[in-house]
């Protein structure tokens, strides 16, 4: 059997978008920051526990094997190290020391910060550490067949391919529960509650490769994508579970802490594979995508760099005025989609240098906003006087934005 290896033309313009989506929308979670506790923001926060960034990882493993079949592993790597790793360096180095200067400027005190903090970039490095691992999966791939013969073995049948879901559930929450107890013992009280997010890390491994799996494997992703409706019961069982357990003081006292912490493991490691399964059916139905879904995805990264520092600055004012947490959750929230959204396309967009620090880029071929117009007027002048083209190649641009012909 060979190797189900897509090929450059078989580009899902649907996942882009999700993939891009779901990173932007860190931005609801994160906007409840200094804010008092609410019930409709816990919702959100828990919701997005549920789903976000193990849905995320798991389409970012599917996205590395596309990559990693049309470029190869190396190449793929060594790009994916500068567009994750520098970001992740800069933020460590001006984005998370800012965030306290901002908190001092507002109402609320603090205690001090310790000296490493990552705030928001933790899924960076995830992200960073998951990339090694794609390499590792190919290379199994073309050297045993690792996807023929998972799907030899587990996509004949529903059964079988539920199975193998179940198994990728129990592996990431064992991982997740492994990564706590080690974060626990390895470090001091006030280090575990800031690196809280660690043990995330080594828990979405599995979906991550899960992603990469189901890529590759056509027969088991065409199983699992076909079993729409179990995924959706499954999915609202869980969810109603969990928040129905979370927020119900009776069901932790009777069943202990315990049970309520693995429960929630296995939640959190099976919701977002569900969801995945969902997001890849929901693909199929993408053929092309609005223009201002477009913008957004392309905005999407430097939108998750700058949102927190811009959240933060923004709550920390607004602790002086005595309005709703909703109120200030929704001008949080706004302002810092809106902000994010110009920084990219004003700075980011304009600057090789910003494009390099916030999105890893070492060129930049996208200095204008009007670059959407002057491409369809160029593509206009070529239909009409192909004589001018030449050798097919697209036009240089000036860092005015002009067409040089």
């Amino acid at each position: 059997m060979k190797l189900s290896r897509p090929t450059p033309a078989t580009r899902n313009e649907g996942l882009d978008a999700w993939r891009a989506l779901l990173m932007a929308a860190g931005i609801f979670v994160h906007g409840s920051t200094l804010l008092a506790p609410d019930a409709v923001l816990l919702f959100v926060q828990t919701v997005s526990h549920l789903f976000r960034v193990g849905t995320f990882d798991a389409l970012a493993g599917y996205l590395a094997a596309v990559a990693i079949g049309r470029h190869g592993g190396v190449p793929w790597l060594m790009r994916r190290l500068r567009q994750v790793g520098v970001p992740l360096v800069f933020g460590m180095l001006w984005i998370c020391p800012l965030i306290p200067v901002l908190i001092a400027l507002g109402p609320v005190e603090r205690p001090l910060p310790l000296p490493f903090e990552w705030h928001h970039l933790w899924f960076l490095a995830g992200l960073l550490a998951y990339s090694p691992l794609a390499v590792v999966l190919d290379a199994a791939d073309r050297r045993w067949n690792l996807a023929p013969r998972l799907c030899e073995r587990y996509g004949p049948e529903k059964p079988r391919a539920r199975l193998f879901v179940l198994m990728v559930v129990v592996t990431a929450a064992s991982l997740h529960e492994v990564g706590a107890v080690a974060l626990r013992a390895a470090v001091s009280p006030d280090w575990t509650e800031r690196l809280g997010n660690a043990p995330l890390i080594p828990g979405y491994a599995p979906l991550f490769a899960f992603g990469f799996v189901m890529a590759r494997c056509e027969r088991l992703r065409r199983r699992l994508v076909t079993d729409c409706r179990f995924a959706t019961a499954m999915l609202a069982l869980l969810v109603l579970g969990e928040l129905g357990w979370g927020w119900s003081g009776w069901a932790s006292a009777a069943l202990g802490h315990g049970l309520r912490a693995t429960f929630s493991a296995l939640v959190s490691a099976a919701a977002p594979l569900l969801v995945f399964i969902l997001v890849l059916r929901s693909s199929l139905l993408i053929r092309t995508l609005p223009l201002a879904v477009r913008r957004i995805a392309d905005a999407s990264y430097t939108i998750y760099l700058v949102h927190f520092p811009i959240i933060i600055a923004i709550n920390a004012q607004l602790a002086r005025v005595a309005w709703s947490p909703q109120t200030k959750y929704a001008i949080a929230v706004t302002l810092a989609a809106w902000l994010g959204y110009r920084f990219h396309t004003h700075v980011v967009k304009r600057s090789a240098v910003a494009a390099f620090l916030f999105n890893g880029r070492l060129s930049n071929v996208d200095p204008s906003p009007r670059l959407d117009r002057l491409l369809q007027r160029w593509e206009e002048q070529a239909q009409g006087a192909p004589a001018m083209v030449v050798a097919g190649k697209r036009p240089r641009l000036r860092p005015s934005g002009r067409l040089r012909q």
